[in-house]
């Protein structure tokens, strides 16, 4: 997870997050759709599932929100959107087409 920590630091962004509460597909949780990392997130963040929103770009990240029991809103600008069906883009509580528009959402 250090290229994540990395674009964290170079976006300013690292103060936000602790090192535990990076979670990506070479840390100790099982690899996405299994629901562990977001589970882990969940708790860490003292939070329930139903307050929970899974912002993703990827029909894997659907799965995972489906998995979890929670929404998910796809950000259309991620690398994994262009492999995400109109079926799922339906499923989806809404489409980012930036990051500022997530404001709007919430």
């Amino acid at each position: 997870m250090p290229a994540t920590r990395a674009i964290l630091e170079g976006l300013d962004l690292a103060r936000y997050f602790g090192p535990a509460l990076i979670v990506g597909g070479d840390g100790p949780h099982l690899r996405k759709p299994d629901p562990a990392g977001l589970r882990f997130l969940v708790e860490q963040a003292a939070v329930i599932s139903a307050d929970t929103l899974l912002v993703g770009d990827s029909e894997i990240d659907w799965q995972t929100a489906q998995k979890f029991a929670v929404p998910m809103i796809l950000a259309d600008y991620g690398f994994g959107s262009a492999g995400v069906d109109e079926a799922t883009r339906r499923r989806c509580l809404g489409v980012l087409e930036q990051p500022l528009d997530l404001l709007a959402i919430l």
